[in-house]
């Protein structure tokens, strides 16, 4: 009876085993021979994983996208912030008047108006066939002055407002 080895693990099972392996154990594995080299760089779930590492992005366990369309949408976007080339640009009136109050977060884009009384928020587009958002408002109910404010969009759905 000889002795089983790596090259006898079929290579779809050793695919799985790759989505387990972080950034740095599969550099380290990879640099071992050849051919742990070329299966784990020819994994499409490592190297997506890797580059949501390397990009300090997070998965969406939600998401119905193939993991090679996912990782070839994280090139293409880790591409475009190091050349500064975005794939689209756009322009959102703005039909109040601005105060210096602001905030991004989770695509959502918050904006004071001038009395310092109301933050405004819009959704940004995600990509150019988007249709544009409508601004959505929220007052104060007593009147006071709005003297900052913070966002809590992923953990609490909240808006914090200082006044």
């Amino acid at each position: 009876m000889t002795a089983a080895t790596i090259y006898d693990i079929p290579p779809e099972l050793f695919e799985r085993v790759t989505h387990y392996l972080t950034a740095a154990e599969g550099a380290v594995c990879a640099r071992t021979c050849r051919y742990l080299h070329n299966a784990i760089m020819s994994s499409p779930l490592y190297l997506y994983n890797r580059m949501l590492y390397l990009s300090a992005s997070q998965d969406n366990p939600s998401s119905t996208v193939p993991i090679s369309d996912r990782l070839t949408l994280l090139n293409r976007r880790e591409e475009a912030w190091k050349s500064m080339n975005p794939d689209f640009t756009a322009i959102i009136d703005v039909p109040f008047s601005p105060g210096g109050l602001y905030d991004l977060a989770n695509g959502k884009y918050f904006l004071g108006d001038i009395s310092r009384q109301s933050i405004f928020h819009i959704d940004l587009p995600k990509n150019k066939e988007d249709a544009p958002a409508q601004w959505q408002k929220f007052n104060m109910q007593d009147g006071r002055e709005i003297l900052d404010f913070a966002v809590s969009v992923d953990e609490h759905d909240m808006l914090a407002a200082v006044t």
